[in-house]
């Protein structure tokens, strides 16, 4: 006897099942007996890993240092056996502004910022399990900092104002 199955088994739903089999001879008066067997669901990698929220916006001073942590992507993997998942920086990134911990997901500032030239960064995120990847979108904008003094353009400015008419007012003169 052979045992099939109905349907697909998926370990994440049913982890087993316990069968009763039966057996039966073909005798005038037929014998039975009975067996129990558990059949356990192997798990297989079948599910995508996810970030947990579909777009993560950060935002983060321009006068941060390096090292500094600007947010933390968080992941699942609906396989019940599932291997750590690992992220990484797959676009975006090419002048090497920010730096992702492989597995923390926490993603930090690699290099000065200047919000003057760029004011936000698109990240592209992908995130394995080590044979199903998928990707998020992290938008890190940069906030302004007071950092560049204000500047003349000349040293020396020369203006001519003309002499006041007695017959005009005040109000007249700056108007």
């Amino acid at each position: 006897g052979n045992v099939r199955t109905r349907r697909v088994l998926d370990r994440e739903l049913e982890r087993g099942y316990w069968l009763t089999i039966a057996v039966t001879d073909s005798g005038t008066s037929p014998l039975i007996d009975y067996c129990h067997v558990y059949v356990e669901v192997e798990d297989v990698n079948d599910h995508v890993p996810q970030s947990r929220e579909p777009i993560y916006q950060a935002f983060i001073a321009e006068d941060a240092a390096p090292g500094d942590r600007i947010i933390k992507l968080q992941a699942i993997d609906g396989d019940v056996s599932s291997s750590s998942l690992s992220f990484t920086i797959s676009h975006g990134n090419s002048q090497k502004k920010f730096s992702i911990g492989s597995r923390s997901g926490i993603i930090r500032v690699a290099s000065q910022l200047d919000r003057e030239l760029v004011a936000e960064h698109k990240l592209t995120v992908t995130i394995s399990d080590g044979e199903l990847t998928s990707n998020t979108l992290v938008t890190v904008t940069v906030t302004d900092v007071n950092d560049h003094t204000p500047k003349f353009t000349e040293s020396l400015y020369r203006i001519s104002v003309p002499a006041r008419d007695a017959s005009k007012s005040k109000e007249d003169l700056f108007s």
